[in-house]
């Protein structure tokens, strides 16, 4: 019979979680957002759209932001059952300097980038702007988070992001 001295095993065994814990943190901060864009994205608003009830937009993009959601999502604080959407405040940043899209307009939450609006919905977007007499400038909505909660499959959902803009045309 083989007797294994259980206080080298208990150390060999921390040993690897220090190790695995030390590699969480730095993949963690490693798909952060670097802190040049992450205070650059803190945009103030010029304008707020009016308060409506139906979350129509779609942002796109997301799954760059998943790290960035979480963030979002734990600092609320908000208890919230598995599909329960948590609500939030969007700034809607026109990005005509975007190297893919010169209409591009980025949507951030609590000062962080979580997305774009599709290129089809920021051009509507940029002209409804124009035509409320605005221009092209930093705007704010309400917006919810969906997402994150936990799969019959034990995996996590990736969270996604809805806004409540008036009907783009």
């Amino acid at each position: 019979m083989v007797r294994l001295c259980t206080s080298k095993v208990k150390e060999f065994d921390m040993l690897w979680f220090f190790i695995c814990l030390a590699g969480i943190v730095i993949v963690f901060f490693k798909m952060m957002p670097s802190k040049s864009s992450t205070r650059a994205a803190a945009v103030e608003p010029i304008f707020s759209w009016p308060e409506l009830d139906e979350f129509g937009t779609k942002v796109v993009g997301e799954s760059f932001y998943q790290s960035a959601l979480k963030v979002i999502v734990i600092a609320s604080g908000h208890k919230r059952k598995d599909y329960e959407a948590i609500p939030a405040r969007a700034v809607l940043v026109p990005e005509s300097d975007n190297q893919h899209d010169v209409n591009a307009v980025r949507v951030d939450i609590s000062g962080l980038p979580v997305g774009h609006l599709s290129r089809k919905d920021a051009k509507k977007y940029r002209a409804a702007l124009v035509k409320v007499g605005h221009g092209v400038v930093p705007a704010e909505c309400k917006a919810a988070i969906t997402g994150g909660f936990k799969m019959d499959n034990g995996k996590q959902a990736h969270f996604g992001v809805v806004l409540c803009v008036p009907p783009l045309e």
